[in-house]
């Protein structure tokens, strides 16, 4: 872990989401995050903030059924191993889903609320058939997009096994062709970093092997899987930032009111992302010129938006409003030396 976290730190991430992976319905005690995840002071660096994911694999609706978020205000109605459950994803920053068939990816499009992203794992079949153990869909896209879902494409898989490389295109194509005028959010992760050496022996964990720049990730979108700039560019940055925005309203509610900031890697500063439970006191923090604020919900008083109307006017030429949940992307372009987030 500690290579790991290295890795990415040289290249340029501020931000590392670190996974655990279960296979069907998470155990309400054994998957706790105190439990998979016991960082250590050593562990946790001071240029890089690491996230908590639970990722989940998931066939049957059953399992898909488990992943629906519980509103803040429904909480107190939940008894046994539903509010066991509901403990348990509460304590993950980000929570994923990776679909094995097309009855799984439906549901997990339309239904799976409390996950913020949508896997994409081309890994999943054998055979050189299919890239994907489902059909991508416009409806399902649409779907996902309207409860601001993240799809995902591993890379880490077609970079140490030449046999996944078609499969991770004709992935990007299918999606590209069901998402034909829409713009859903696409963020690239590490994925499944193992790998069957000249001996044949298998190596679990290449780690800083199959990771890659931002760059160069970049680069490998534009040229050999058709994206556009402004896709390429957005997924380890704005589009990587929404998935951790989304990941505080799940665990914190609507009402949280968060300032992200954005550092230059060259200057050593790292991305911080401060959130609170009381938007009333957030509000009255006036934005930096390197801060994003974010719109207060409804429930905020007048008074509150107020203040945060006139801190929007007097930072009005170095802050820019959020694109639309629904967009695909917000017109960032964070090539020039901003953060980005690694999954």
């Amino acid at each position: 872990r500690q290579v790991l976290l290295h890795r990415l730190s040289s290249v340029g991430f501020t931000h590392a989401a670190l996974a655990h992976v279960v296979f069907g319905a998470p155990h309400a005690e054994r998957d706790r995050v105190d439990e998979v995840f016991p960082l250590s002071e050593s562990e946790i660096k001071p240029n890089i903030q690491i996230h908590r994911r639970l990722h989940a694999v998931v066939e049957s609706l059953s399992d898909v059924g488990l992943f629906v978020h519980t509103p803040a205000s429904a909480v107190a109605l939940l008894e046994g191993g539903k509010r066991k459950l509901h403990d348990l994803f509460r304590g993950y920053d980000i929570i994923s889903v990776a679909p094995g068939n097309d009855v799984a990816f439906k549901a997990a499009c339309s239904t799976a609320t409390a996950a913020e992203i949508i896997t994409l794992d081309y890994t999943m079949r054998s055979g050189a058939s299919a890239s994907l153990p489902f059909r991508i869909r416009s409806a399902d896209v649409r779907a996902a997009m309207a409860r601001n879902a993240v799809f995902e494409i591993p890379y880490a898989p077609a970079i140490l096994n030449a046999k996944f490389r078609k499969k991770m295109i004709q992935c990007c194509q299918e999606l590209q062709s069901a998402s034909a005028g829409l713009k859903p959010r696409l963020i690239l992760g590490s994925g499944t970093r193992s790998f069957q050496d000249q001996d044949g022996a298998v190596v679990q964990d290449a780690a800083d092997m199959a990771l890659r720049t931002p760059g160069d990730i970049k680069n490998l979108m534009v040229t050999a899987f058709g994206f556009d700039d402004k896709t390429s560019a957005n997924v380890f940055a704005s589009n990587a930032e929404f998935v951790v925005q989304r990941g505080l309203e799940r665990r914190f509610g609507n009402s949280v009111i968060r300032s992200v900031q954005y550092e230059s890697p060259d200057e050593a500063k790292s991305k911080s992302i401060s959130q609170g439970p009381d938007p009333v006191n957030d509000a009255k923090a006036q934005p930096t010129s390197s801060q994003t604020e974010m719109k207060p919900p409804t429930s905020v008083s007048s008074s509150v938006r107020d203040i945060l109307k006139r801190a929007r006017k007097e930072t009005k030429t170095a802050t820019k409003e959020p694109a639309p949940q629904n967009e695909g992307d917000d017109g960032s372009n964070n090539s020039g030396g901003d953060g980005f987030i690694g999954f």
